[in-house]
């Protein structure tokens, strides 16, 4: 296969020597080596695995978010006396249920996302 296309990167010191064993590790120039890695199946898919990762924790963070606000409103109206403590503490409760139930759910992604890394580590 022809080459006609040049990449310049830049990395850091400890990556270019990093990439310098590998390649004389496996008689492979740098140049070789990175095509490989390119090429490699297992690291398109750690790759798309990693960024549906990326995907959960910005669902996690906007999540946590949305809980926060809700429990400073309930905290608000508490003292505030809008509304009866009764009534506050049972919207309290139904956000915490909710708050665990999410966390939960993400808990859960989370663990499935690592297992499908470690098997497509193996």
């Amino acid at each position: 296969m022809t080459k006609t296309k040049r990449l310049w990167i830049r990395i850091s010191s400890s990556d270019y020597t990093l990439l310098e064993k590998q390649a004389e590790k496996n008689n492979l120039s740098k140049s070789q080596l990175i095509r490989l890695y390119i090429r490699n199946e297992k690291i398109q898919k750690l790759i798309t695995t990693l960024n549906r990762s990326n995907a959960m924790h910005l669902k996690i963070l906007l999540e946590i978010s949305r809980v926060a606000g809700n429990i400073n409103q309930i905290a608000y109206h508490l003292n505030s006396e809008k509304i009866q403590n009764q009534e506050a503490f049972h919207l309290f409760l139904k956000e915490a249920q909710n708050t665990k139930n999410i966390f939960a759910f993400f808990k859960n992604e989370s663990k499935e996302h690592l297992k499908e890394i470690s098997n497509i580590m193996d």
